[in-house]
């Protein structure tokens, strides 16, 4: 398993055959099953390395996925964990011990995916639970899917989960619904995707045991099921696709209907989650896209080019797919979102597949515009005829739509930063920004920013008066600079107007100035080399004001 570590866990191995402890058995086969991470430490973990950073720590564990794979399945199974951490401990494997302990730190506290006792390895490779088996209620129908597929409230080891029932007719069926948990265990560590528990097979039916959700994405647009952050929802679909990505799935079929949410009343916070992966695919280690012979997907969230093998159709016709096929759907879902349940291509089916088709957009600038300024260019890029035009997940998630608060607020800091520095490029940008400073800050005629500040936040920039100028917008963005850089030594009534970092400090400048951040973003598009965390530099959207 590790270089200098194999012989130490064998001898636990056969400890455990000697107990005749089924745990011990069960997690040393799991173990000593992962061959292909022997001399991981050579590559990985090093004598006494530590990861002293988020970047460091993401860098290692992306550069050797088979160690990752290894420590993501170790994670699951507690004792298992617990026994390879004794192993490498023997051993003084540190750097090893050191990524171990931080994915446990940072992993789900409920760290098995079933309960923990009486927990036997069977035949196929799947886990069992003594006197444990899926159960549920026929007449408590949560969804439908195609080919007599249907999602029904259920339990699972006295757990409440949603399960997945699959008509099986045939071995070929079997094998689509084995290969879909398959996809669903690779990839079920991540929070943004539906977690898988078990599965098995009962008489016609593949039964899959799976998180339940409050809601679908559906339920949540349209019927306003639970309270959520628009942008926060955003991001996490992002997140669980690039996630996806990269473990090489594409999953093809994104749609509201195949997005959950899920409410947690312990934290209070609301999580959005992929689900569905029926029709996925995993491109091999050496490909960047696959060939397909008919359609896959939903009409009306499929891209042009797959729709049009259904309008093609001919024998021997071909077309890839690649990950460009999830950032279409992945765009319409943006602006279904966005828009309160409208699509980008009209919203019904049969023109929205002609216009899709025909490369033919009715996107509503007022449905987007109004909150989030470069909102319709990216959505049009996402969405593009072209697939080879369509914008990467990098530039999706490094766009200000995908930001929370404290990217907002760091971002006018590098920007205030940087026109302190300026070169042509920059001043370039700033009199592009200035230049629209009544579209930037939504103030008409002679009057400039002062007049929408508050009275103790006014006085405050007041008595700074040879620093700050209301008619200037890079002067604003410096007071929020300066304020944030500030924040503890400014009066008290100052700083109770704007609010505690970086939330409520935020709020209190975007409610007077909703514009301000998305504007900056665009006018400094031109000097995004000098800003790369805010732009990726592949991708040009070159917006106008």
């Amino acid at each position: 398993l590790f270089a200098g570590t194999l012989m130490t866990i064998k001898m636990y191995f056969f400890h455990a055959l000697r107990t005749s402890n089924p745990i011990r058995l069960f997690n040393f086969y799991l173990l000593i099953n992962f061959p292909e991470t022997q001399n991981a430490q050579n590559r990985t973990a090093g004598t006494d390395t530590h990861c002293d950073n988020d970047k460091q720590y993401e860098a290692i564990l992306n550069q050797h996925e088979k160690s990752n794979k290894l420590y993501k399945i170790v994670l699951t199974r507690e004792n298992a964990y617990k026994y390879l951490i004794v192993a490498l401990e023997k051993c003084r494997q540190t750097g090893a011990m050191e990524i171990l302990k931080r994915l446990e730190v940072e992993g789900d506290s409920s760290i098995g995916r079933i309960p923990q006792q009486n927990i036997q390895h069977c035949k196929s490779n799947t886990l069992k639970v003594d006197n444990a088996k899926i159960s549920y209620d026929k007449n408590f129908l949560i969804g439908k899917g195609s080919s007599g597929t249907a999602v029904f409230k259920g339990t699972f080891g006295g757990r409440p989960v949603a399960v997945k029932r699959v008509n099986i007719a045939n071995q070929d069926e079997l094998s689509n619904a084995q290969e879909e948990a398959k996809k669903l265990i690779l990839c079920d560590r991540h929070v943004n995707v539906v977690r898988y528990f078990y599965a098995e097979k009962i008489e016609d039916y593949f039964l899959v045991a799976l998180e339940l959700c409050t809601c679908t994405l559906e339920g949540w647009v349209c019927k306003k099921v639970i309270t959520a952050n628009i942008t926060d929802i955003l991001r996490q679909i992002t997140e669980g696709l690039a996630y996806l990505h990269s473990r090489r799935i594409i999953h093809r079929d994104i749609k509201p209907q195949n997005i959950l949410l899920l409410k947690d009343d312990s934290d209070n916070q609301v999580y959005a989650k992929l689900a569905d992966f029926g029709i996925s695919k995993q491109l091999s280690e050496d490909k960047s896209d696959l060939t397909v012979t008919s359609s896959s997907g939903t009409e009306g969230w499929m891209a042009p080019e797959l729709l049009q093998t259904k309008v093609d159709g001919s024998p021997g016709f071909e077309e890839k797919q690649g990950k460009w096929t999830d950032i279409f759907a992945l765009g319409c879902v943006f602006y279904y979102i966005i828009s309160g349940g409208k699509h980008p291509f009209g919203t019904t089916s049969p023109m929205r597949l002609v216009n899709i088709l025909s490369n033919r957009q009715t996107i509503v600038a007022n449905d987007i515009e109004a909150h989030y300024r470069g909102g319709i260019k990216l959505i049009q890029m996402m969405t593009h005829h072209n697939r080879q035009e369509r914008c990467s997940l990098i530039a999706i998630r490094k766009h200000p739509v995908m930001w929370d608060n404290k990217k907002a607020l760091q971002f006018l800091v590098d920007v205030s930063n940087l026109a302190e520095n300026s070169g042509s490029i920059v001043e370039d940008a700033i009199t592009r920004l200035e230049g629209n400073k009544e579209k930037v800050l939504g103030i008409q005629g002679a009057a400039n920013w002062f007049s929408l500040m508050s009275a103790a936040v006014l006085l405050y920039i007041k008595s700074k008066k040879k620093m700050y100028n209301g008619d200037e917008v890079m002067k604003l963005i410096r007071a929020v600079r300066n304020m944030q850089n500030h924040y503890e030594k400014l009066p008290l009534d100052a700083k109770t107007e704007v609010g505690a970092l970086p939330d409520q400090f935020m709020l209190y400048f975007i409610s007077r100035f909703p514009n301000l951040v998305s504007s900056a973003w665009v006018a400094f598009e031109t000097a995004k080399a000098s800003l790369s965390s805010y732009y990726d530099e592949n991708c040009d959207f070159n917006l106008e004001f």
